[in-house]
């Protein structure tokens, strides 16, 4: 079915690209034209974005594909109020004017339903309108021949590709989201040739990047006091080694920057000294050039050390002064292998603790009884050391 279009609006911004065809041999307009009708403000509302099945976005194809190309998203809501059921895409020929509403233009495919659940997430998105290609559309080839490009100026080998939105029953405004392609050829019969965007310019999107699960050395667990080293590598999609830098973290502590080897794409980290416990390794790795490649962060490690073995008393613990009611007793610790950071001592008569302080004033109650002083050397990551002294008996 052969129509022409109406439509009054304006704008028109970008679509992006990835994991598309690159187009070759282009003769007659390159991705860095601008249209001369551009920007495009007396039909269009706005831009579109292609993507492929698989919900990767692209920027250029075969002529002789049907579809066209799988999914082509709106870049905002549609301007139509009410008209947000249904949307199908047309391309139009430029005649050599820039009224681009008066351009001879036919669908490229059927009215399709947005959103539906079964589309990839990345289509869906944003939430805009957007129309689905089927094996059943036109290809371009089947475009040109009825309506080919036979510019020869700066129009040449170029068409305007639009999506329209409609309700379930009603036809749009005629307003549209539309995107420049060139082609190497508008030859019907052509069984090759290509397509590309060319306004606005793609854009080529930030090359996912991954880092692999943080490999320990030595493995989990590790002996309280072992030296640890720290290992991942970075990869890229387009399988580059992308530029940038490493941070190891522990849980949310960053344990610095890592050494990084652009070549291979292998970053360590070493020098590290975990106290005895629990920890969750990641990785994180932060591109140099933001534009050309994502950040990525690892799986966490889980990994263990072994706490340390207890300090030991070489010389026990003391009850010093002279034990009798009104009297201070003072505590003293011992020698301990290897020294603890802290001791705490407990005073206890019998049965019954009396003080937790280094000094002990004896009371009444303690008259005739038995007092002992219990010391407990205290060393993070190492197990406590406990010791007791003699029992001094009050008089």
């Amino acid at each position: 079915m052969k129509i022409r279009f109406s439509a009054i609006a304006a704008g028109l911004t970008a679509a992006a690209v990835a994991g598309s065809l690159l187009v070759a041999g282009v003769s007659t307009a390159t991705a860095t034209t601008t249209p001369p009708w551009e920007p495009d403000s007396v039909g269009s509302v706005g831009s579109l974005t292609f993507y492929d099945a698989a919900g990767n976005v692209v920027t250029g194809g075969s002529v002789t594909s049907h579809p066209f190309v799988k999914y082509a998203v709106a870049s905002t809501a549609t301007p139509d109020t009410g008209l947000n059921a249904k949307a199908y895409l047309a391309i139009a020929t430029p005649d050599g004017t820039n009224q681009t509403y008066n351009w001879s233009s036919d669908h490229l495919s059927s009215r399709t339903a947005y959103p539906n659940v079964v589309d990839p997430a990345s289509v869906r998105a944003s939430g805009h309108p957007y129309a689905t290609g089927g094996a059943s559309d036109f290809s371009l080839t089947d475009f040109f021949a009825d309506y080919p490009n036979t510019q020869t100026g700066p129009e040449a080998g170029l068409y305007q590709v639009r999506l329209y939105t409609t309700s379930t029953s009603a036809q749009g405004s005629g307003k549209y989201f539309s995107i420049d392609i060139s082609v190497s050829t508008s030859d019907p019969n052509a069984t090759s040739g290509t397509w590309q965007v060319v306004y606005p310019a793609a854009v080529t999107p930030a090359v996912a990047t991954a880092i692999s699960t943080p490999v320990a050395t030595p493995p989990s667990p590790a002996a309280h006091g072992a030296k640890v080293s720290l290992s991942a590598k970075v990869s890229a999609t387009d399988k580059s080694v992308p530029a940038g830098v490493v941070h190891f973290f522990d849980g949310s502590t960053d344990l610095g920057l890592a050494t990084y080897n652009g070549m291979t794409g292998v970053a360590t980290r070493g020098g590290l000294y975990p106290i005895a416990g629990k920890h969750s390794y990641t990785a994180r790795f932060t591109p140099t050039v933001a534009a050309s490649y994502k950040s990525s962060t690892s799986l966490a490690l889980a990994y263990v050390v072994r706490v340390g073995a207890a300090a030991v008393a070489k010389v026990r613990p003391r009850i010093l002064g002279a034990a009798i009611v009104g009297r201070v007793l003072t505590a003293y610790r011992g020698v301990w292998s290897p020294a603890a950071s802290s001791y705490l001592y407990t005073w206890k008569r019998g049965a019954f603790v009396v003080s937790h302080a280094a000094k002990y004033k004896v009371s009444k109650a303690d008259s005739r009884k038995v007092l002992v002083l219990i010391v407990v050397a205290v060393r993070p990551g190492y197990l406590s050391g406990m010791s007791a002294s003699l029992g001094v008996k009050v008089r």
